[in-house]
């Protein structure tokens, strides 16, 4: 019998060996040892006749003190112990043990305990305790049975449950099954634990997955047969790939490398019969296709896979015939590529990219000539895995594709452009699934501005341009698959989309695509993936879109295609293009139409118009096609057809001449008019021809060329028209039933639609007929202003209904009841609806129908309202957004009439609006106080209308010497602020979204001329130094412009109104000094960064994108408008034309209207045309350009670093950098502006150039200051030659450039004295003498090009007056030998006049003006962005008017025809 003394010594014994071996896995292998070596009590418990008290008081005292609970030695020996009991007494009573339920029975207690104990416990113990439980059935038949009920009750639960209480069960289960296995191979628990284990493996749940496949698949497939288990691993791998997660991929691979011998042979990979398995091969490809670090493990796994599946392969007897039979090599050969294939497989395991670029060529060269001589196996469906196929190459570039490192990414996908596509034979899953969608990744890597010769690009057109041309299926199946695939992309970026677009359109594949896939592209184009895109790529995006869908629809099977069912394709289509890229389209979308409609599909058009407007019921019999279905819409999707089909006709009608021009009149109205007559008396008429007849006519007017006329001629359809809205407008006041109000509702866009074209004021009383409209919209709003608003969601309607209609008859009113109606209108405000959510929908009548359409397009666009009107209002949130747009643009109409200030002080003082700021000062400018602190409370888009009211009216007022000037500065500031604030919040990563016009009317409103003037007179320079306060308007000029440099579009919001205030011809005179003028030094000082200034633009690889100048500006006669802009700079539109597409169009602009100001200012006045002297701004725009290159040459010369000036360090800035490009920017401003310099100008400019003449620059920068040398040296000889040339050249130690340049002023003007060589020595003969002089000894300066100008300008100059008659003006200070025999060296010798045939492009016929130098800057320059074959035609055309060689930019050149300035490209940017 064991005593408890035996248990407890062996337990000690356990913990003593512990502390000797240190690890619980040995020592349970050492007890287990001991025990079977020494320890005879098994046998003597089996045949005593008392052992079954011994096995209850090992049980006993095992379970007691929960000593399996704890990870120690003393459990592992009580597992052992308990094991041994097991295997003693378990078997016989293991089927009763399992039925009894009481717990005080010991064996229970054992069964019971050992699941508990195995949740946590670690590796060693658990597997005893999964023994000891194994061995209490016994491996009997009954036993099998009982051991497959008992786990069954151990099953992991299926769903639910916490996820560490499921791991923990299922860790218990593997470990018990998994014993269970080796006693009971087949039968019950074999089943059971195949049943279990298809569940867990085929789950998503990583951690039980790996459970199972450490604890239980090796056991379990070791316990089935091959066929069997292998087929059961193979459902797994299965599974786990089709989800594509890493954990389900990394458990793909670790079971098919676990059991690669069972699996290998039953996917079959080593044949080359073709009959492998597809799950086996796209384990391999998945696995090997991870591209990231951390899959390093999981490719190794799939490389294993697939070298181990070659190996068998190819040492198949008869492998040898079948792999020449495939590639014309012998097994050797395929080794040999497969070894070339490896290593470069390996040379991207490495993060730096240097080892695959130094052995890409010479393995991809084998690999290509290997690919060449692969073929199809004519006996064989496919190739084998064995074989180095296309398949296996196209895996190694999703790899590389996937890589870590950027630059390897781009290397291989280049590399991969460039291959032989024949010999590659890429297939189309690749190409559409795994490369296209690549160039939408990291755009600026693949696609830098810094390729400016576009060779990339180039690379990708190519690449598809073969893919399309060479496809098995034919060009227009290649091209209809290119083109839903990119459409296919998620997140796709523009400039891969423009390429497909381009390639496309190259390509000869007419009928790629039938009508209605043609239609259903350009559809989702619009809607989805336009409205993704930045708004200034849109338009060509749109353009080069719906050409590319047109030319694949062409010749197109004819099916549907011209049917007159497919007319609502093609309206709808067209209905979804935004409103403001509509005229960019017109032409496009004619030849849309004609491709999918055919010939006549403006008789299709016309036709669905009618039926439309057709108040007949669609379920009669004998319609045809088209008209069931114009009389089955609902009509909100009757109005959207009537949307496109108008449009159609517009574009189909673009080029037609005869009565095609008179659309509205001949084809629209004939359409619709049935159902306009008389339609107020016909109330049975259905909603849906009411609205498309009603809104095809006033949308016609709008947007046809003979709109206008039909508009003044149809006076009897005017009148039945107001009519019917007046019966209409009655219901959505609430004169009607509830219901009307709500139904109404959607319909109130339609109605102000309506009363803004067609109703006019009546010369009799308000009150009847269509007038009636004004008195009651008045009524209601002076009702709602009267009571307590309750926001109920009727009221809300009916003040939204009221004031639609006021807003759209306002501007047709008298001067005093315009007045009355913006008083009005400004203190109407709508409530929000209470106990409606906000998304819910007004009216939810199903019959109404919906028209899906991009809310930021229908509220946001500010130009949208001219021809479509206000938005409508289908959600609750629509209320308040129509309504403010509705409101505000109805002021800002009312702010641009005359005489409104003048009504408004004549009306009496309003109320003040609850909350709002209270003003003291008098009426009306208490109003325009009230205006300006509205600012607060406004958004866009309706921030853009307050902007042109407050302009309008509320500077006038507030501006003004009526109001307090401390309040004066109070007001601008805080508007300065706020408008600078507002116009931030939706740049960078805001999420406010702001149309490019409303960004542009606030910019307008801050630099509007009466705000700069207020600044003036409210914050001269001596309040600022006694206050310490800034100017804000300056201010806040000088940091927007800043966020310019990061933000699209900011800058050119800018740009235009401030130079038409700073700039604009009342404010400058020819007179005064500007350095002494402080006023003007904030001015200057704006003008300094807008000519250094770098906006922001979008690029398209080397191209831009930017909005246009006064893009969307909504007040067109404001200061922000072209017309402002153009009077400062007349030739505005052109230069936005021509350099709208760089970074550089603010400076131009600015350059320009300076340009334009100093030539304008020595005109005027001017009968001879004389300079006088340069206006004010000017002159200190000169003054701070100068003194930010005498910062930056400073900061050059002596770094931070080190204020020491070093001789050795070369005082040039990197090129490109920032200080290079504001040096190129600086200079070229200087040049423009200093050639207008008068005589008190060029004497502190020529001191100033020559400084910087004396240092080293970039060459690009040296010949802007040679040219401005030129230029005044010869207008102000006196001024520079004497004192500062002459010295200059006596520095003999300079730099060669220094002296070069000084050589070329020196050979320019001998030259220019040379064409009159009597007059020049007779006026200046010192001069001449001084400068010939110190010409000479530079003839022998050891730089070439040094020696060569000498040479030039001394022959250029002594030549022209004879060395005798120089010798004789000179006196007798020179040798007149020497100066013969110079001069007759330079004629006679032939090297000499070779040097000089090469310099006479330099100096001949060069003539720097004033008005040539801004000419050939802008007009001889070639941008690098105008990429389009237009624009390049017309650059070709513009370089032979002008004499020009084609070339790209470059630097400064001065040939013989005249000087040509190519703007670098640098300086744009």
């Amino acid at each position: 019998m064991l005593c408890k003394a035996s248990l407890e010594a062996f337990e000690a014994y356990a913990m003593r060996l512990h502390g000797l071996l240190g690890s619980l896995e040995v020592v349970s292998e050492v007890l287990a040892l001991l025990l079977e070596c020494y320890g005879s009590c098994a046998p003597a418990m089996a045949t005593a006749t008392n052992h079954k008290e011994n096995g209850e008081n090992v049980v006993n005292w095992c379970l007691s003190c929960d000593g399996l609970q704890r990870p120690t030695p003393a459990a592992i020996s009580r597992a052992l112990l308990l094991r041994i009991v097991a295997q003693a007494c378990g078997g016989a009573a293991d089927t009763r043990c399992v039925e009894k339920t009481q717990f005080s029975n010991p064996w229970h207690r054992l069964l019971a305990a050992v699941p508990v104990a195995l949740v946590e416990a670690p590796e060693p113990l658990a597997v005893r305790l999964a023994e000891t439980a194994a061995a209490f059935f016994g491996g009997s038949k009954d036993g099998d049975a009982s051991a497959a009920s008992w786990l069954q009750t151990l099953s992991p639960p299926e769903a639910g449950g916490d996820s560490e209480d499921v791991l923990g069960a299922t860790r218990t289960y593997a470990h018990i099954a998994g014993a269970l296995l080796v006693l009971h191979p087949k039968g019950d628990v074999h089943a059971a634990a195949w049943e279990v284990t298809e569940r867990i493996m085929t789950s998503p749940k990583a951690a039980e997955r790996k459970v199972c496949m450490q604890r239980l698949l090796p056991r379990l497939v070791s316990a089935t047969e091959e066929t069997e288990a292998a087929e059961r691993l193979a459902n797994f791998i299965d599974v786990q790939l089709s989800g594509m997660t890493r954990g389900g991929i990394a458990d793909a691979l670790a079971l098919g490398v676990s059991f690669h011998q069972h699996l290998l042979r039953h996917w079959r990979l080593s044949s080359f019969a073709g009959d492998h398995s597809d799950v086996g091969l796209n384990l391999i490809a998945t696995g090997l296709r991870l591209g990231l670090k951390e899959c390093a493990s999981l490719r190794k796994q799939a490389r294993f896979l697939l070298e181990m599946s070659v190996r068998e392969a190819l040492v198949d007897a008869g492998a040898e015939s079948a792999v020449k039979s495939i590639a014309s090599i012998d097994c050797t050969g395929m080794a040999a590529a497969w070894r070339s294939f490896w290593e470069l497989f390996d040379a991207v395991e490495d993060y730096s990219s240097h080892l695959l670029k130094s052995s890409w060529e010479a393995l991809m060269t084998r690999l290509i000539n290997y690919m060449r001589g692969l073929k199809e196996d004519a006996t064989a469906p496919r190739w084998s895995p064995a074989v180095l196929a296309p398949l296996w190459l196209e895996v190694f570039f999703a790899r590389a594709f996937n890589h870590d490192n950027d630059s390897v990414q781009r290397f291989v996908l280049g590399q991969v452009l460039a291959l032989d596509q024949g010999a590659m034979r890429l297939s189309e899953t690749f190409v559409l699934g795994q490369m296209l969608p690549r160039f939408s990744h990291r755009i600026e890597t693949l696609f830098p501005q810094t390729d400016l010769q576009k060779s990339f690009e180039r690379q990708v057109t190519t690449f598809f341009s073969a893919f399309v041309r060479c496809h098995a299926r034919g060009p227009a199946w290649a091209a209809r698959r290119l083109l839903l695939a990119i459409m296919d992309v998620e997140a796709v970026h523009y400039t891969p989309l423009r390429l497909v677009f381009e390639v496309l359109l190259q390509v000869d594949t007419h009928g790629a695509l039938t009508a209605e896939t043609a239609l259903e592209v350009l559809g989702f184009f619009f809607s989805s993936i336009l409205t993704k895109t930045p708004i200034s790529v849109r338009r060509n995006l749109a353009s080069l879109a719906v050409c590319t869908v047109t030319r694949l629809c062409e010749g197109a099977p004819a099916g549907d295609c011209g049917g007159d069912t497919l007319v609502q394709r093609v309206a709808e289509t067209v209905a979804s293009v935004p409103d403001n890229l509509l005229d960019e389209l017109q032409d496009p979308l004619a030849a849309l139409a004609k491709a999918t409609l055919g010939p006549d599909a403006m008789g299709h058009s016309t036709a669905l118009l009618r039926a439309l407007a057709d108040p007949g019921d669609g379920a009669c019999s004998g319609l045809s096609a088209v008209e069931t279905l114009g009389r089955s819409v609902t009509p909100m999707v009757a109005v959207q057809l009537v949307l496109g089909i108008v449009r159609l006709l517009w574009s189909l009608g673009a080029k037609s001449n005869g009565d095609n021009q008179r659309l509205c009149s001949s084809v629209v109205l004939p359409a619709i008019a049935p159902t306009l007559h008389n339609i107020h008396r016909r109330p049975y008429i259905p909603r849906r021809a009411k609205a498309a007849a009603v809104f095809s006519y006033v949308y016609a007017c709008a947007l046809l060329p003979d709109g206008s006329a039909t508009l003044e001629q149809q006076v009897e359809i005017h009148t039945e028209m107001l009519a019917y809205v007046e019966v209409h407008h009655a219901e959505a006041l609430g004169h009607g039933s509830a219901s009307g109000v709500i139904e109404e509702s959607s319909w109130m866009w339609l109605h102000a639609l309506l009363l803004r074209a067609l109703w006019q004021a009546s010369s009799s009383c308000v009150g009847g007929g269509a007038d009636g409209i004004l008195e009651s919209s008045a009524a209601v709003i002076n009702n709602h202003l009267k009571a307590v608003t309750t926001g109920e969601p009727q009221e809300v309607l009916v003040t939204l209904a009221a004031a639609s209609a006021l807003a759209a008859v306002a501007p047709k009113l008298d001067i005093d009841r315009r007045a009355r109606l913006f008083v009005l209108l400004w203190r109407c405000h709508l409530p929000r609806a209470r106990g409606v959510e906000v998304r819910f929908d007004v009216n939810d009548d199903e019959g109404l129908g919906h028209w899906q359409r991009n809310r930021l397009e229908e509220h946001y666009d500010l130009h949208r309202v001219d021809r479509e009107g206000l938005g409508r209002t289908l959600e609750w949130r629509d209320t308040m957004a129509v309504f403010l747009v509705a409101k505000w643009r109805a002021l800002a109409s009312l702010a641009c009439l005359p005489g409104l200030i003048t009504a408004l002080g004549k009306q009496p003082p309003a109320e003040q609006q609850a909350g709002a700021p209270v003003f003291e000062e008098p009426w009306p400018h208490r109003f325009g106080l009230a205006l300006l602190a509205e600012l607060e409370t406004l958004q866009p888009p309706h921030i853009a209308f307050w902007a042109m009211v407050v302009r309008r009216v509320a500077f006038p007022l507030v501006f003004t010497a009526s109001v307090a000037e401390d309040r004066q500065r109070e007001m601008l500031h805080a508007l300065c602020s706020g408008l600078r604030g507002t116009i931030l919040e939706a740049t960078g990563d805001s999420s406010t979204y702001m149309p490019q016009g409303c960004m542009a009317e606030l910019a307008a409103t801050l630099c509007d001329p009466l705000l700069l003037e207020a600044e003036r007179r409210l914050f001269p320079p001596t309040f600022c130094e006694q206050s310490s306060a800034e100017s804000p308007l300056t201010e806040a000029v000088r940091r927007l412009l800043a966020v310019g440099e990061v933000s699209v579009g900011v800058s050119r919001c800018v740009v235009a109104p401030l130079l038409a205030s700073l700039l604009r011809p009342s404010l400058h005179s020819n007179q005064g000094d500007s350095h002494e003028n402080p006023s003007e030094a904030a001015a200057a000082e704006l003008m300094v960064a807008l000519l250094l200034h770098q906006e922001a633009t979008i690029p398209d690889g080397a191209a831009q994108y930017a909005p246009n100048i006064a893009a969307g500006v909504v007040d067109s006669d404001g200061p922000g408008g072209n017309g402002s802009l153009a009077a400062v700079c007349p030739r505005a539109c052109e230069l936005g034309r021509k350099f709208g597409g760089t970074p550089g169009l603010t400076r131009i602009l600015t350059l320009a209207a300076l340009d334009c100001l100093a030539e304008r200012s020595s005109c005027d006045g001017n009968p001879r045309n004389e300079r006088t002297t340069l206006p004010t701004l000017v002159l200190a725009t000169l003054h701070g350009l100068l003194a930010a290159l005498r910062r930056a040459l400073e900061h050059l010369l002596r770094p931070p670093s080190s204020r020491r000036h070093s001789p050795a360090r070369p005082p040039t800035p990197m090129p490109m950098s920032s200080t290079h490009r504001m040096q190129l920017r600086a200079w070229q401003a200087v040049l423009v502006l200093g050639a207008h310099a008068d005589r008190a100008t060029a004497k502190f400019l020529v001191a100033e150039l020559f400084f910087h003449l004396s240092v080293t620059h970039v060459p690009d920068v040296r010949e802007y200051q040679e040219l401005l040398g030129c230029v005044l040296c010869g207008r102000f000889p006196d001024l520079a030659v004497e004192p500062l040339l002459v010295p200059a050249l006596k520095q003999f130690d300079a730099a060669v450039q220094v002296s070069a340049s000084l050589l070329i002023i020196v050979g320019y003007l001998f030259r220019t004295w040379a064409a009159s060589p009597k007059e020049a020595l007779r006026s200046q003969p010192e001069r001449i003498t001084a400068l010939v002089l110190a010409t000479v000894p530079y003839l022998s300066h050891n730089a070439a090009y040094v020696r060569g100008c000498a040479a030039w300008a001394y022959q250029e100059m002594v030549s022209a007056v004879g060395p005798e008659s120089f010798c004789a003006h000179a006196g007798g200070s020179i040798d007149a030998t020497l100066i013969q025999e110079l001069q007759r060296f330079q004629t006679e010798n032939r090297e000499c006049q070779k040097m000089r045939g090469r310099l006479k492009l330099v100096f001949t016929d060069f003539e720097p003006g004033p008005r040539s130098i801004l000419e050939c800057l802008v007009d001889r320059s070639l941008v690098l962005q105008d990429v389009s074959e237009s624009s390049q035609q017309q650059q070709q055309q513009q370089q032979t008017e002008l004499a020009l060689p084609p070339r790209g930019t470059g630097n400064i050149h001065m040939e013989a025809d005249a000087p040509q300035l190519l703007l670098q490209h640098q300086a744009l940017q």
